[in-house]
């Protein structure tokens, strides 16, 4: 009825500060807290009124200063991955993810190891062994480190293009004991890729994936007797081949 003299600022039910204006900051608070806030006016007599009173929390904390909070969100998944395969390499393409903030970089895997990362929405797996199944990945993440879930897909590399066939000396192809009873050893001096024995008038009898080695025990169990053709296939695309006797 004569006037305000000012305001008492409470903060969980203490008096932390008395102002003349209608704003208040109260600070050194921690983030995400819930605090009850109140005020209450008073008069040049010492007259006080009833507290009015809201409860608010604080935000994440910030890691960088300034006012916005740290961000969790990781972004959205890659989408409409697409495989171009050849004999040794697969390309793989995938559509942009999107992020509240903004997309860092891509995460790209194969058989569920991780090989690389790029900011480019584009990557070729090299010196793969042709006609081999494998799994790819690709994952987003963001400036934060947020990483969203993997979108895969398989691929099969294709054969050699035009394989180019080479002398057992070459590579320095060992084959032991030829004749052969049941089990015949293969090495040389590169890594194999496949082992295929193959009738004289060329029909598939056997066929095994090396994934590497150099060397590999071929088993001839249940194999007629005969003259048939093996066939290495080097993880560099080069092919040997060579004539040896089943007994």
């Amino acid at each position: 009825d004569v006037g305000v003299a000012g305001y008492i600022v409470y903060l969980n039910g203490d008096s932390v500060a008395t102002v003349t204006a209608t704003a208040y900051t109260i600070a050194d608070l921690t983030a995400e807290t819930e605090y009850t806030l109140a005020v209450a006016a008073f008069d040049a007599a010492g007259n006080r009124s009833a507290q009015a009173t809201i409860t608010a929390a604080t935000t994440a904390e910030n890691l960088g200063g300034g006012n916005t909070p740290v961000d969790t969100v990781p972004p959205s998944v890659p989408a409409d991955l697409a495989a171009t395969p050849a004999a040794a390499s697969i390309a793989l393409t995938w559509t942009a993810s999107t992020d509240d903030v903004s997309v860092a970089g891509y995460v790209v895997y194969l058989n569920g190891d991780s090989v690389s990362t790029v900011t480019a929405t584009v990557y070729t797996f090299a010196d793969l062994t042709a006609k081999t199944q494998y799994t790819l990945a690709v994952a987003a993440f963001d400036a934060e480190g947020n990483r969203s879930a993997q979108a895969t897909i398989t691929a099969a590399t294709t054969a050699a293009e035009n394989p180019s066939s080479v002398s057992a000396e070459a590579y320095g192809l060992k084959l032991y004991p030829n004749p052969v009873h049941t089990e015949l050893n293969v090495s040389l001096a590169a890594e194999i890729a496949q082992v295929e024995l193959v009738s004289l008038t060329g029909g598939k009898v056997l066929s095994h994936n090396v994934h590497g080695s150099t060397s590999y025990v071929l088993s001839l169990q249940g194999v007629a007797a005969g003259s048939y053709v093996l066939v290495v296939t080097l993880r560099n695309g080069d092919v040997i081949t060579q004539i040896i006797v089943k007994q």
